[in-house]
């Protein structure tokens, strides 16, 4: 019996009469639950475990609160909706039966695989993990069933609990046969149709710069000297001639809004026969491009834009090593690339060098927060984990796309067409106060620094400033970090306020179309603002500004959502190099402070791990929240961010991706009084 909309128990009056309030059922491990709902006074209300016997881990249900002295308790009345269709678990036969042990306390007892199921899993071994559709859900003394719809691997492998994640993020890895087969007609080159009427760049000197592994290639850069000025060539694959709106591939799309990337491997907005194929940017074959040409000025300023249609060859296939050797005279890189592109490519960094000059004058925001680079091995397991050398190669292309991005946005915005912006909010002044009070507590910046930003409205040229005083400060890292956490998260909006990050007044996503829809719909806006020389009546603007709002809204979601799920994939691969590093010892940077312990990023291996407070010390340690440190009471020894700690790895539990530290403390363990003394001081490409 599924007892969706269906009372849990008769109610009398006294029951009627009470408070009803719906939210989110989260269970505990523990057995009972809590109840998330959207009044902020009310979050976290508890759910007793025999409340929690009938529900789903995110069950959206309709409870009944009754006073309690330790707070008010919920019982249910009504479940609106259940969470999950398909969950995970371990599959086990036991005797006659079959059972899958689901992950993340989905349910308070196994899901039972009735009889008539039984056929698919005459196959998996005990322990296997599979993701399990439920057919019935729980109800009074019925146990839940399901059936097994795909087989996830063995627990504890790698490639398994990859899987584990991607299954339980949602994220769409298959394309429907009609967005295949819609993909296939197109070909592999572009047809003398597709090429009529467009702009013929085929003999320019255009090259992709990219990383070692990248196989979409969607943006090509070229440049030359209009006496003292610069005539910068973006040229960026043009995908919306072959995905239109509505159609199959567009569909498919916009469920996913962004490509998914962890090591080793892509997940695709588009199918592959174009991202990989007939839209990439590939050496030597024709492509269709939309094409920003900007002329600049020897200060940076950006003269004149123009936009086409046109079709182009790309001249040669680089990395950013490569072209960071030519640029400081490597004697084989100048070799391997060829004459045109070499010289296009000094005058690219000629362009980039005016570009940032200007960027950082108005007050553009540069951040060098650490980021890694995974280490595979044949098989596709972690091996190691390294740093990765921001080049100026990086920030050239960097530059030059994010010239071309703000060129579109304000030209679409002149010509009054709706579209999506990149829009990043100022930082909060709450958490802004609290970063510099941290900040001034490091000796980071001084009191008249805290003073110049204590103003009614923040202006990014104050933050930029701040972030130069870091530039030579022992916890340069740490402080990016924690100012970037201090500032409001980059969306999309069909409503445009600004990109307080890039200190620019309109701002978009236009150059990278094979990965993000934003980018997409940007290059069909452009494409009908090129078209029609009419503008736009008050109801087109109006019905087609709701319609960039629902594509914002839709994109901003797949985008965390996407984010978090690399986040969680960057964790595993973290955990699994460190397993077999228990008992080692390594140097640290304290990167975040809690009242339960430190998070330190090791300086050897480049992972985070905890270094939970109960190993600190045997007596209670104060957590300050404003200097975001423990301190020990007694002793007068403190652990703050920034500051270097030796640490050994304890345990690494990989299902978990948790690492555990412990500290390698001395005698000699810097005091309070001994610490933090003041100093002053000072991502990837395609913002």
């Amino acid at each position: 019996m599924d007892i969706m909309n269906k009372k849990f128990r008769h109610q009398s009056k006294s029951q009627q009469e009470s408070t009803l309030i719906e939210g989110i059922a989260r269970r505990n491990p523990k057995g009972f639950g809590w109840l998330e709902t959207d009044n902020a006074r009310r979050e976290g209300i508890f759910i007793p475990p025999r409340e929690m016997m009938l529900l789903m881990d995110g069950d959206k249900v309709r409870c009944r609160l009754e006073p309690n002295p330790k707070g008010p308790v919920a019982y249910i009345e009504q479940i609106i909706e259940h969470a999950k269709a398909v969950v995970i678990g371990t599959f086990y036969r036991k005797k006659r039966d079959e059972i899958v042990e689901t992950q993340g306390q989905a349910l308070a007892s196994p899901v039972v695989i009735p009889p008539q199921f039984r056929n698919d899993t005459r196959l998996i071994d005990n322990g296997t993990l599979v993701e399990i559709e439920i057919t019935r859900y729980p109800g009074k003394g019925l146990q839940a069933e399901g059936r097994v719809v795909r087989v996830l691997g063995k627990q504890g492998d790698f490639v398994s609990e990859v899987e584990v994640l991607l299954s339980q993020s949602k994220a769409l890895r298959s394309f429907t046969p009609a967005a295949h087969m819609q993909a296939h007609t197109f070909g592999e080159n572009p047809s003398p149709q597709d090429m009529k009427n467009r702009r013929d760049l085929t003999s320019v000197a255009l090259c992709t710069i990219d990383g070692e592994t990248a196989k979409d290639f969607d943006d090509a850069v070229y440049a030359c000297y209009e006496g003292d000025a610069i005539w910068v060539t973006v040229a960026i694959a043009d995908v919306s001639h072959y995905v239109a709106p509505g159609s199959a591939i567009d569909v498919e799309a916009f469920a996913r809004g962004t490509s998914i990337y962890y090591p080793g491997h892509c997940i695709p907005m588009i199918p592959e026969e174009l991202s990989n194929g007939l839209c990439s940017l590939k050496p030597n074959v024709p492509r269709l491009c939309m094409i920003v040409e900007m002329l600049i000025t020897k200060s940076g300023a950006i003269k004149k834009v123009q936009f086409d249609e046109a079709v182009m060859h790309s001249q040669a296939r680089l990395t950013y090593n490569q072209v960071q050797a030519y640029v400081d005279g490597d004697f084989k890189a100048m070799r391997e690339i060829p004459e045109q592109v070499g010289k296009s490519l000094q005058v690219l960094w000629s362009a980039s060098r005016a570009l940032r000059k200007a960027r950082q004058k108005r007050g553009a925001l540069d951040f060098d927060a650490a980021e890694s680079v995974v280490a595979l091995d044949d098989s596709g397991e972690p091996i190691a984990i390294n740093p990765i050398l921001r080049l100026e190669a990086h920030r050239m292309i960097e530059d030059l796309m994010v010239a071309a991005n703000e060129s579109v946005a304000q030209h679409l915005e002149k010509k009054g067409w709706p579209t999506i912006f990149r829009i990043h909010e100022e930082p909060q002044a709450e958490k802004l106060k609290a970063f510099l009070t941290l900040a001034q507590s490091m000796g980071a910046i001084s009191p008249a620094d805290v003073k110049e930003l204590q103003r009614e409205k923040i202006e990014p040229k104050a933050l930029a400033k701040i972030i130069e005083r870091f530039q030579d400060h022992p916890a340069k890292g740490a402080l990016d970090t924690l100012m970037l956490r201090s500032m409001m998260q980059a969306r999309y909006s069909a409503e445009n306020v600004g990109h307080f990050g890039l200190a620019s007044k309109s701002y978009l996503h236009f150059t990278s179309p094979i990965r993000r829809y934003p980018d997409l719909s940007a290059h069909r806006v452009l494409r009908l603002s090129m078209l029609r020389k009419k503008k736009l009546s008050e109801s087109e603007t109006i019905a087609m500004t709701e319609e960039m709002e629902k594509i914002a809204a839709q994109c901003s979601e797949k985008e965390r959502k996407a984010v978090e799920l690399e986040r969680q994939i960057n964790s595993l691969h973290a955990a699994w190099v460190m397993q077999d590093k228990v008992g080692e010892e390594d140097i640290g940077t304290i990167t975040s402070c809690t009242d339960f312990g430190l998070f330190v990023r090791l300086s050897k291996y480049h992972v985070e791990g905890l270094v939970h407070v109960a190993h600190l010390s045997k007596e209670h340690m104060h957590f300050d929240a404003d200097q975001m440190r423990l301190v020990e009471k007694s002793t007068g020894r403190s652990f703050k961010i920034g500051d270097k700690l030796k640490v050994r790895v304890l345990s690494v539990n990989v299902a978990k991706r948790f690492i555990d530290l412990g500290p390698v403390l001395g005698k000699d363990q810097p005091k309070e009084k001994d610490r933090g003394k003041k100093s002053r001081g000072r991502s990837r490409r395609k913002s």
